[in-house]
């Protein structure tokens, strides 16, 4: 079996050296792209059993599974590779797959595996079940803190003075809005639009009042039931953008997704 990483940011690095390595004497081999060199050096100066490829397409059509952790603008890039040449992924950035849902559903009709790792949030496997039972609405809360958000072009773009909105609602809005404006911290929105079948649901984002919890609040309304989740995540240690939970989220897939087909 031959895996393929693109992006070796935080969860990138953290898939290959908590996963992958567990499996690098039995794979064939492990592709990885970064478009910065620097994060390939690190990986390849780390584990010898990695081979630097030069384009995201030569990932693709020397793989059998690509991890992506890269970004949502990538993932339009990598969509159409992954249908031209049918091979099976899991995708970190969804919010770039609400760019490319057509594709999305191009590959699945293909019966290529798209797999969308819960992240950061616990419970989706509830809302996939009520899905066809018919869900009316659901609502996301995002509580996180000021290095979580600084940076982000919605923060720039309306001139926001984060320190003084302590507690506060920073962006109410859609899915596609809350993606695009907090492209690095939000992807948790884009994979409950997925998994929920609706056309959107709501998104908000408030400034916590603490210095390092990410809390995230997912409220369904169906034909069946009523459903509340609250998950309060530590952000990673490497990246304030991502909590601990979306990174062992990923290596959770992986791991789970090579030992299929390695024994």
């Amino acid at each position: 079996m031959k895996v393929g990483v693109i992006g070796l940011g935080t969860i990138g690095s953290s898939v290959i050296e908590q996963a992958i390595s567990d499996y690098s004497v039995s794979l064939e081999k492990v592709y990885i792209y970064d478009a910065d060199k620097s994060s390939i050096d690190l990986i390849l100066n780390k584990y010898e059993w990695t081979k630097e490829l030069n384009s995201i397409e030569e990932v693709v059509s020397n793989s059998d599974f690509i991890i992506e952790t890269a970004s949502g603008s990538c993932v339009k890039d990598l969509m159409p590779l992954i249908v031209k040449y049918r091979k099976n992924v899991l995708i970190m950035s969804t919010g770039g797959l609400l760019k490319v849902r057509e594709l999305l559903s191009q590959a699945r009709d293909r019966g290529v595996d798209v797999v969308i790792p819960h992240g950061a949030v616990a419970g989706l496997d509830a809302i996939e079940a009520i899905k066809d039972e018919g869900i009316d609405k659901v609502k996301l809360s995002s509580y996180k803190p000021i290095r979580a958000l600084e940076g982000s072009p919605y923060i720039i773009e309306n001139n926001i003075d984060l320190h003084s909105l302590s507690g506060q609602s920073v962006f109410k809005g859609s899915v596609s809005e809350a993606t695009i404006g907090f492209p690095k911290s939000i992807n948790v929105s884009a994979t409950l639009l997925l998994l929920s079948g609706l056309d959107d649901i709501e998104v908000n984002i408030y400034l916590s009042e603490g210095e390092s919890i990410i809390t995230h609040i997912i409220e369904v309304e169906s034909k069946i039931s009523k459903l509340k989740f609250e998950c309060k995540n530590f952000p990673s240690r490497s990246n304030p953008k991502t909590s601990a939970l979306a990174i062992c989220s990923a290596v959770a897939e992986t791991k789970k997704y090579i030992s299929k087909y390695i024994k």
